[in-house]
């Protein structure tokens, strides 16, 4: 059949038949017919359409960004990234037609979520958070076959993160849009102000995406709370805005990886409860810690050191960043681990459970499991080791007799 190529947006049944919305790029067009069309890719003529084996939606895109430009106003630090915006600007228009969901991982501080919520209200997404060592390890990264491309937001720029990069990268195109400093660049496209200029970086990730989806959706007041999350200076920011930020934060903490949460903690009053517990556990580390004080350079110094409270979150640097709110040019903190476990583990024909009884009997650790498989934890792990050791002696011994 010889017609024109496109590929099916949306179906509707009509009588007899069904109703195909097709884009081919550059307009669409309605097809009628009662055959039935499974799959995405077609050649069309006014009266008849006929479904393709190959796809064609790469013909359809290079037909639609040809006709096509991002022409909004870029701060001039910014306009170097033009080119890279553009070419993520347009993907997003091309998934608005189609329907198709990129898969998005982003980093779940303020500025991470603000990103994702924001390209969520753009376009539809497939959304996973991923902390950094994911993509540093390549473990867990949980890709999506049927996403037309991967965008990592607020993450993806250091080095050690390009292992994870170049595995998402091979399987679908991939986009960065970041602000941290990097000495190379990503194997990716990447829209990153900090890789030219560190100064960049002062651009933060929600600021960058809510460029890229201002056609279709603005959130002032949501892209401030990231801004106060990161303590930029690229836009005005309030006290409110920052116990925001660190109310989001603290929520996947309470909450886990909840949008609703998200969008009352943004909207509406969940916050105020989420920055009192959180002011609980500043505090709770505050009394936990030495502090030392120090004036170094015409500076005034914070040394901190607390063990682990028992949560997760704040972590190390928001708690810099608390005691810095509070008079400090510059604050050092360190966790130090309140409980250095090593884990010893024993499988065997004996029965292991009497021998977990002696270690705690004698201090030197404490274990559970079954008669022939337990695990240990230990603070001394070679007494403990030297224990066991000599207790399996005895114990063939007591065979052996």
């Amino acid at each position: 059949m010889e017609g024109r190529k496109g590929i099916v947006t949306s179906a509707r049944r009509e009588g007899n038949g069904t109703e195909y919305i097709v884009f081919d790029g550059e307009s669409y067009h309605r097809v009628f017919t009662k055959k039935k069309i499974r799959g995405k890719s077609v050649v069309f003529t006014e009266n008849d359409i006929e479904e393709l084996r190959e796809s064609v939606v790469e013909e359809v895109k290079r037909r639609f960004f040809k006709k096509i430009s991002y022409r909004e106003e870029l701060p001039k630090d910014l306009e170097s990234l033009r080119t890279e915006m553009e070419a993520l600007w347009k993907e997003l228009a091309f998934y608005k037609i189609t329907g198709d969901r990129p898969r998005v991982y982003y980093d779940p501080d303020a500025d991470g979520i603000v990103a994702y919520l924001l390209l969520s209200e753009a376009v539809k997404v497939n959304g996973q958070p991923l902390n950094p060592w994911n993509l540093e390890t390549g473990n867990y990264l949980n890709p999506d076959p049927r996403a037309p491309a991967h965008i990592l937001l607020d993450l993806g720029s250091s080095p050690d993160m390009f292992p994870g990069v170049k595995l998402l990268s091979s399987l679908a195109p991939t986009f960065i849009v970041d602000h941290h400093y990097t000495p190379e660049r990503p194997p990716a496209h990447a829209v990153n102000p900090a890789i030219e200029n560190p100064s960049g970086s002062r651009y933060f990730t929600a600021y960058l995406v809510s460029l890229l989806v201002k056609t279709w959706t603005e959130r002032e007041a949501w892209v401030k709370v990231a801004a106060a999350g990161d303590r930029s200076d690229v836009l005005e920011w309030d006290k409110e805005d920052r116990k925001k930020a660190l109310a989001l934060e603290l929520s996947t903490d309470v909450f886990g990886y909840n949008q609703q949460v998200w969008r009352e903690i943004l909207e509406g009053d969940l916050w105020k409860p989420l920055w009192e517990l959180l002011e609980h556990r500043f505090e709770r580390i505050d009394e936990l810690s030495e502090k030392e004080e120090y004036e170094i350079g015409g500076r005034k110094v914070l040394h901190v050191r607390y063990p682990y409270p028992g949560f997760h979150y704040p972590h190390r640097g928001k708690v810099a960043s608390w005691y810095q709110e509070r008079g400090y040019d510059v604050v050092v903190v360190e966790e130090v681990a309140s409980q250095k476990l090593f884990s010893v583990s024993l499988r065997g024909d004996a029965d292991f459970l009497p021998l977990l009884r002696e270690l705690e009997e004698k201090g030197l650790g404490y274990g559970w499991g079954h008669p022939n498989a337990v695990t240990v934890k230990t603070r001394q792990p070679d007494e403990a080791v030297g224990f066991i050791l000599g207790w399996l002696e005895r114990e063939g011994g007591k065979r052996s007799g």
